[in-house]
């Protein structure tokens, strides 16, 4: 019996490596269908880092350029594994994998995923944002603020999908929860200026989670079907998806680290292959984590 024991703890210990390729294997079919690590959404901000730290330099340029197309997807998952482990079982995942595979869902999701990913280049967001400026004026008088209308092209019937997306799906807790660090800034920076910033920021919050989904119903209305939306909705609705949005909300609470984990990756990448640019993005990061405390 003891020696019973003993193989079938060494058989255990056989299997915890395989379980956990398994797992990230699947994480990384389940971010890359999603485009969660897509390299295009992190294109501008490293452009930027390169274009400030490394000036007229087109070899820093290739150096990164490698490393999004090489290196970033494996590092995304890196990033995300501990949130998806705490609340995402493999089981999970795999059904996740198996639905989101489907070419005509993938291709929905892919459409729904480039509008998010494209949001800060569509007229409609930065006619909000002009919007939100007056916004934030009007609430600090104490004024109301004008709200957004839904688009006329959009009918009720959309809207009514829309919204059944917008809050099943999760967008509105992530893009919420990536506004909440705005928000903190925005209330230090007030607390100089007048005696209630607590209810300035607040009452923008609420204006926020009003009218973000109204924006993004009308650049949707022109990019997905009724029946897009639904199909979409079928699969959000699942308890399996549900926990993934838990995970990856949780990962977006903290946008700063998140950017940080990538710039570290980018710093581990060129030690290895473009060592003359890893020292500068080191202290780049240094820099950015004394911003952060």
């Amino acid at each position: 019996m003891k020696r019973l024991f003993s193989l079938l703890a060494i058989a255990a210990m056989m299997c915890l490596p395989m379980q956990a390729d398994s797992y990230r294997d699947l994480m990384s079919k389940y971010l890359s269908s999603n485009d969660m690590s897509n390299s295009a959404q992190f294109q501008q901000m490293i452009d930027n880092v390169t274009a400030q730290s490394f000036p007229n330099d087109p070899q820093a340029a290739q150096c990164f350029s490698d490393y999004l197309s090489v290196q970033l997807s494996t590092d995304m998952v890196t990033i995300y594994e501990p949130f998806f482990r705490r609340h995402v079982t493999e089981a999970e995942l795999r059904e996740l994998v198996n639905v989101t595979s489907d070419p005509k869902f993938a291709d929905i999701q892919a459409r729904s995923a480039s509008i998010l990913a494209n949001l800060d280049q569509s007229k409609e967001y930065a006619n909000f944002i002009s919007q939100y400026s007056e916004a934030i004026e009007k609430i600090m008088k104490d004024e109301k603020p004008r709200e957004i209308q839904i688009a006329d092209e959009v009918s009720s019937e959309y809207a009514d999908a829309f919204y059944a997306y917008y809050r099943g799906s999760g967008i509105d807790d992530v893009l919420m929860s990536a506004f909440q660090g705005i928000f903190q800034n925005l209330e230090t920076q007030l607390s100089s200026v007048i005696a209630n910033p607590q209810a300035v920021v607040k009452e923008l919050n609420a204006y926020t989670s009003r009218n973000m989904p109204k924006i993004l119903m009308a650049i949707y209305s022109k990019t997905l079907t009724l029946e897009d939306l639904r199909l979409l909705t079928s699969v959000t609705d699942l308890p399996a998806y549900k926990h993934t949005m838990t995970a990856v909300v949780e990962s977006a609470s903290d946008p700063l680290a998140l950017g940080l984990e990538v710039f570290r990756g980018m710093a581990r990448w060129a030690e290895q292959n473009c060592p003359d640019y890893a020292a500068p993005l080191k202290e780049m990061i240094k820099t950015v984590e004394g911003m952060g405390k």
